[in-house]
C-alpha cells in the first residue's frame, strides 16, 4: 500500500477508520460528519481534530446506585465521572497513548467507618489488572461522618494504554480488614489509534505501550560500530 502512495504521479484515495494506517500512509486528510465535509488539511491536523471533535468535559457519567456490588456498605459509590484530554488539556472523545485521564467519584458515608482507601482500576479483556490508583499510595485515607458524601477525584497523567476498550473498578475498605464497597464494572474507558505519525503500520500485541529509546549499532568485524538512536 505504501508504494501505491508515494510511488509515481497518482493521486491515492485512502478510506478507513484505522487512525494508524491513515497516520502512516496519508500526507493530507479530509475529516467527514454524517457525509459531510468538516475539514480537510494535514494528516496530522486532521487527526488531532478528528479526536477532539465534540468532546465534551465529561465523556462518560455513570449512575451507579444499582449497579452489581460487594461488600458491607458503610461507604458506597454513587457516581462516577470520566474526561480525557490530550497534552493541551483538551477534551478528547476518547483515550489514547500518552494521553491524561481523569476519574471523578462521588461516595456516601451510611456507617460509622475510620481509615477507608478508594481505588480506581482498569483491567484489560481477559480481566488482567493493567492500572491500581489509590489514595493510600498518596498517603490520604478517607474518615468521614455518617452522611457525609465524599469526592475523589483521580488524575492519571500520560497513560501508555493502546487501542482497545478497558474496564474500570472501583473499590473502597480497608485493605485486609474490610471491603465497604466493590464494583467490579463501573465503567468502559475507550483507547483510539493516536494522532500521531507512525512509524510501522503493524500493530504488536499486549495492551500497554510503554515510551523507549532505542540504540541499535551495525560494524564490520575490527571496526567502531555506526550507532542509530530512535526516540519513540
Amino acid at each position: 500500500m505504501r508504494q501505491l502512495t508515494t510511488g509515481g504521479d497518482r493521486t491515492v484515495l485512502f478510506v478507513s477508520h484505522n487512525m494508524s494506517a491513515i497516520s502512516a500512509l496519508c500526507t493530507s486528510a479530509i475529516l467527514l460528519r454524517q457525509g459531510e465535509v468538516v475539514a480537510c488539511g494535514p494528516t496530522d491536523d486532521m487527526l488531532r481534530r478528528y479526536h477532539s471533535m465534540d468532546a465534551n468535559a465529561v465523556v462518560s457519567s455513570e449512575d451507579l446506585k444499582a449497579v452489581h456490588r460487594t461488600g458491607t456498605g458503610k461507604i458506597r459509590f454513587n457516581t462516577c465521572n470520566i474526561a480525557y484530554r490530550d497534552a493541551n488539556e483538551e477534551g478528547l472523545t476518547a483515550g489514547y497513548r500518552g494521553c491524561d485521564i481523569l476519574i471523578s467519584v462521588q461516595l456516601q458515608c451510611t456507617a460509622a467507618c475510620s481509615d477507608a482507601n478508594v481505588a480506581i482500576i482498569f483491567s484489560d479483556s481477559s480481566g488482567y489488572m493493567l492500572v491500581d490508583a489509590n489514595t493510600a499510595l498518596r498517603g490520604i485515607f478517607v474518615r468521614p461522618q455518617v452522611g457525609e458524601r465524599i469526592r475523589a477525584n483521580f488524575i492519571l497523567k500520560n497513560v501508555l494504554l493502546k487501542p482497545a476498550s478497558y474496564t474500570l473498578a472501583l473499590w473502597v475498605g480497608r485493605a485486609g480488614i474490610e471491603e465497604f464497597d466493590s464494583i467490579e464494572e463501573a465503567a468502559s474507558l475507550k483507547f483510539v489509534e493516536p494522532p500521531v505519525k507512525a512509524r510501522h503500520t503493524e500493530v504488536f500485541p499486549g495492551p500497554y505501550q510503554c515510551e523507549f529509546d532505542v540504540k541499535v549499532s551495525c560494524s564490520e568485524p575490527d571496526t567502531d560500530p555506526a550507532v542509530v538512536t530512535s526516540y519513540l
